[in-house]
């Protein structure tokens, strides 16, 4: 083996000189830095190539493990050929592996024991490649993902294997995660028990709980996809963020919840602040989740909206009326007066006569009765929470609505599904854990 590594030093030598050689005659007049460094990337890349082939063998083997193998007590295999070739897509360019080729002694089907330890068996396509492909499937479109690895590594590889690819590790992730809730039941009336967590009068860590719902498109219809967001706030701004998305049902999505919220809060002693938009699925969510102890504050920035909405109908062509009304309103739920705000709102109910106007002030009217109890922004303030879920709806917006909300795009139901599970995984950067990497050398700090 110490020979063939020689044999490999001797030709990079050679190799290396070569193109070091062709660099020196590199057109300077009409060419620029820039083709200059993409020049030597090539050349770095057919190293990489040359390198990857013949190393393999010294580091790997080839595969031989005698000339029968018993793969289980009823499959057995014979090696019918030591130096077998096989093709292989990297991230470097096409190889060439030659190793043992087994045959099942059974029904004939083919193993290469390499082919196995390589995590290439059933492939054409090298780990690294797989990667790299289902990196720029979760990230972009397949189509534009493949023009990119084209262009910034001359590496080749279709929109249709970045699609199959990145689908296949996006079905792991939703698996990965529906197994985390195999052990979470529900009753007839779909409730679950409460998560387990210590939440305290007296918190070691106080955690933010938002959710929300966003719109995707499917081949039927457009699917609701619900995410999650866990954080805590520091000295600059949101930190420890945890997201996760998924189209299943709201039941599902609760246990998952339930899930997450259980592996951020640990054996800590927290205290949940709990924001949302008013949508009655979130509060009964969280009252289930977190019966008691939790803080429950209806999001400020949707408070305003609905306000403005409203000063918009009733006061069209007066732009001053129009503040003033958005000012007083506002200025009685931000102070803690929601009832007087519900008061005015009811007053001026009363006095309109257009049936339209009318319905819609009754049902800016209900939502804040139904949600007073969460509108006690003068004490959250005091308290130093956070009032509004700015950050859910960005997190709709960038974890969702970039990927799975494009134009032109149509998912069958089941791929949206997946793809909500690997982009959370890739924006709560864990997604080199699905590809079994431990420490990513290129990730590591230079």
């Amino acid at each position: 083996m110490n020979e063939e590594i020689e044999k490999v030093k001797e030709f990079l030598i050679t190799e290396v000189d070569r193109q070091l050689n062709s660099l020196l005659e590199f057109n300077t007049n009409q060419s620029s830095l820039l083709e200059f460094e993409l020049t030597i990337q090539k050349n770095i890349k057919e190293l990489g190539r040359i390198i990857l082939e013949r190393m393999i063998p010294a580091v790997f083997g080839d595969g031989y493990e005698g000339t029968h193998v018993e793969e289980s007590e009823e499959e057995t295999y014979s090696c019918v050929l030591r130096k077998n070739k096989r093709a292989l897509k990297t991230i470097f360019g096409n190889i060439e592996i030659i190793r043992a080729y087994y045959q099942n002694d059974q029904d004939g089907s083919s193993l290469g024991l390499l082919d196995k330890k390589l995590e290439i068996h059933n492939y054409k396509i090298s780990p690294a490649l797989r990667y790299f492909a289902g990196l720029m499937g979760t990230v972009t479109t397949f189509r534009e993902g493949a023009d990119i690895l084209k262009r910034i590594n001359g590496i080749t590889i279709s929109s249709s294997e970045i699609d199959v690819l990145t689908e296949e590790k996006a079905k792991q992730a939703y698996e990965m995660h529906d197994k985390e809730i195999e052990y979470i039941q529900h009753r007839h009336d779909e409730k679950i028990d409460p998560a387990k967590i210590k939440v305290e009068k007296e918190p070691k860590r106080l955690i933010y709980l938002e959710c929300d719902g966003c719109f995707v498109p499917t081949m039927d219809d457009w699917k609701e996809c619900k995410t999650l967001l866990l954080f805590e706030v520091g000295e600059k701004g949101m930190k420890k963020k945890r997201y996760y998305s998924t189209t299943n049902s709201a039941l599902y999505f609760k246990k998952q919840v339930r899930v997450k919220l259980e592996q951020y809060c640990g054996d800590d002693n927290v205290k949940i602040i709990c924001i949302g938009d008013g949508a009655k699925w979130i509060w009964r969510m969280c009252k289930e989740l977190i019966p008691n102890g939790r803080v429950d504050i209806l999001d400020w920035y949707h408070v305003e909206e609905r306000i403005g909405l409203l000063a918009a109908e009733l006061f069209q062509d007066n732009e001053t009326e129009k503040e003033e009304f958005r000012t007083e309103i506002k200025g009685y739920f931000y102070n803690g007066k929601s009832e007087e705000g519900i008061e005015k709102l009811h007053a001026i109910h009363d006095e309109t006569k257009d049936r339209e106007l009318s319905e819609m002030i009754q049902k800016q009217i209900t939502y804040f009765e139904n949600n007073k109890e969460r509108m006690n922004y003068p004490k959250y303030i005091e308290e130093g929470y956070a009032i509004g879920s700015g950050a859910i709806e960005s997190a709709n917006k960038y974890v969702i609505q970039r990927r799975l909300k494009l134009p032109g795009i149509r998912w069958t139901s089941e791929n949206a599904n997946h793809m909500a599970h690997i982009r959370t995984e890739y924006i709560n950067g864990e997604l080199d854990n699905l590809y079994g990497i431990k420490e990513n050398p290129l990730m590591a700090a230079t």
